[in-house]
């Protein structure tokens, strides 16, 4: 059986993540010229992703440190300045 050594083997892995990166920094150049409706789609689709991952992930962590902060207050702090900055952002957006 062949076996690499684990000098090798870290090497060919950084050998394919370069080309991997090389050709990610290059495609979205390639597809914006070909098709700028295309490079839009991705871009919503990439920013939903994030937006849903920060609101499944994030949000929760978020209120329950404000809420035990302040015992006295029942105010869902951290969702208001969630939607107080998604909504600022969309609006800097479509200046």
């Amino acid at each position: 059986m062949f076996a690499l050594s684990p000098m090798w083997t870290k090497l060919g892995t950084a050998g394919v993540l370069l080309v991997m990166a090389f050709l990610s920094s290059i495609a979205p150049r390639y597809f914006m010229s070909s098709n700028v409706n295309f490079f839009s789609l991705g871009n919503m689709m990439a920013s939903g992703v994030l937006l849903g991952a920060s609101l499944v992930h994030i949000l929760p962590d978020a209120q329950e440190l404000f809420n035990s902060s302040d015992n006295n207050n029942s105010y869902p702090w951290a969702s208001f300045i969630c939607g107080l900055t998604f909504t600022a952002f969309l609006v800097l957006e479509e200046l």
